[in-house]
């Protein structure tokens, strides 16, 4: 099992990194071409919405990696360990339970969408591609959910 998700690890920060690179560099080809060259390009714009689908989810993944996730933790700052760990485990449930709804809908959005057989209006790419990373890395944030909860419930982490 670690073997997987040191391959989860690699593969999603992989495209996180490369996402955020192709990111920038397109927009700035955009900028380059819109204010140097005085000549906008048409397609910088829906390229990019569709890297930051990509970058938003993967790093939604990353950061349920290391549970570092914003929260409100005012009652565990005043709670004793076994409060923690409840509250945590808790967390972690309804975690996966959100990501897991969140893959399930999210991938028949995307079975409907790809029944429409629609196209990028500047890219000729179906749409349905980009909505592809949803339910991928919302599975994968489920995952890293069970690794924290599996975590938690071993106290192998600092609470």
């Amino acid at each position: 099992m670690g073997k997987i998700l040191k391959l989860f690890d690699v593969v999603i920060t992989g495209i996180g990194i490369l996402s955020l690179v192709c990111l920038i560099t397109i927009a700035f080809i955009q900028v380059i071409f819109r204010y140097v060259l005085n000549n906008a390009l048409p397609w910088p714009e829906e390229v990019c919405r569709f890297i930051f689908i990509i970058l938003a989810y993967t790093g939604m993944a990353m950061t349920m990696k290391t549970n570092g996730h914003l929260r409100v933790d005012v009652i565990l700052s005043f709670a004793n360990h076994t409060v923690k760990k409840i509250l945590n485990i808790i967390t972690m449930i309804f975690t996966f339970i959100y990501c897991i709804i969140g893959a399930y809908l999210t991938y028949y959005m995307l079975v409907a969408i790809k029944d429409m057989e629609q196209m990028a209006s500047t890219v000729n790419i179906p749409v349905y591609i980009t909505w592809i990373p949803i339910p991928v890395c919302l599975t994968v944030t489920a995952i890293y959910a069970v690794v924290q909860l599996y975590a938690y419930a071993r106290d192998k982490k600092d609470n």
